[in-house]
């Protein structure tokens, strides 16, 4: 029987967001979506200002 081993890479997320008004785009590496808007609320945005998030999962 043969394991598999599961491969914890980053991708590369793409998030847009409104900052006073402006659509503002940053890409940072995450191993999922929910990291990606973890560190995203952890720069104390708000949830309601993401405009989109991706790839899209």
């Amino acid at each position: 029987m043969s394991t598999t081993t599961h491969e914890t890479q980053e991708l590369e997320y793409e998030l847009c967001y409104f900052d006073n008004g402006r659509l503002t785009t940053i890409t940072i590496s995450a191993h999922n979506r929910q990291e990606a808007i973890a560190w995203y609320l952890s720069e104390e945005r708000h949830i309601n200002d993401i405009y989109s998030i991706r790839p899209d999962e």
